[in-house]
Parts: C-alpha cells; structure tokens; sequence
C-alpha cells in the first residue's frame, strides 16, 4: 500500500500514514517533530499516533492523491481503504486527548454507498467530503459528504 502524501501542521511537525505496520500491521497515523536545540539539532523525532487495529478501526489508512486533514482544533482526519463493518473502508478522526489522540470511526462504508475511500478529505464547515474508488450505484465509486 503507498503512503499518503506528508502534511505539515503550523508548528512545522509532519503528519502521514503507512498503509501497514503498527502493532497489527494494519497501518499507522504517524509524525515528524523537528528537533530544533541540543547534539540532535536538525533531525527528527518519530511518534506513532495510532495504530490501526483491523476490521472494526480501518485496515490501510492511505491516500492515492491526498493527505490528512486538521480541524482549527488539531483534530486529525482521514481515510481507511478496508476494514469498518463491511470491509469497505472508514472515515475516521484523531480527536485531540491532552497530548495523545483518541481514534473513532466516523463512517463505516458498506459497499452501495461506497467502497475504498483513497482520497484526500475536503474539510469544509465541519463537514467532511471525499469519493471512493469503487461501489455505488453503479459500482464506480461515489462522492460522499460525512459530518463529525
């Protein structure tokens, strides 16, 4: 599975996914924080974010053509191509938890409404708009609008 493409936040840290690995190889939310003082100036520390547990969080957070998405909060948002109820690919959010962040499923795809969502969110008033690769009417993949 190929990543999604690297977002920055305002502080200069990088966010992305990887579509395995984590504690049960089904895909992480990771960042980037640059160390800015001391022996290790101009490197970088890793943290996982979160780790994906399988079919009830999401199986393969990444993004053909897209990214993450953060709200005004630092809420993070994004796209799962499996996994969910149906097998059909999540949308989910990191909702910011002191210095952690707690994962929920948004929206659980079930096939007729779409399936493999790899694209990059739009986040727009609050609401949450993408398309899936596949499933539908007509089985070619949907435009969906989701709100937290």
């Amino acid at each position: 599975a190929d990543p999604g493409t690297p977002v920055l936040d305002k502080a200069g840290n990088v966010y992305g996914t990887t579509g395995y690995g984590g504690t049960k190889n089904y895909g992480t939310v990771w960042k980037l924080t640059p160390v800015t003082k001391g022996k290790k100036k101009g490197t970088w520390t890793e943290k996982i974010l979160y780790s994906f547990k399988g079919k009830k969080d999401g199986i393969g957070p990444y993004s053909n053509d897209g990214a993450l998405v953060f709200d005004e909060a630092g809420n993070i948002y994004g796209t799962t191509q499996g996994g969910g109820g149906h097998n059909d690919g999540t949308v989910f959010e990191l909702a910011v938890s002191g210095t952690s962040y707690k994962e929920k499923v948004l929206w659980s795809f079930n096939g007729t409404d779409g399936t493999q969502p790899r694209c990059s969110l739009i986040l727009d008033t609050g609401n949450l708009y993408g398309t899936t690769d596949e499933g539908g009417s007509n089985g070619d993949g949907v435009v969906f609008e989701v709100t937290p």
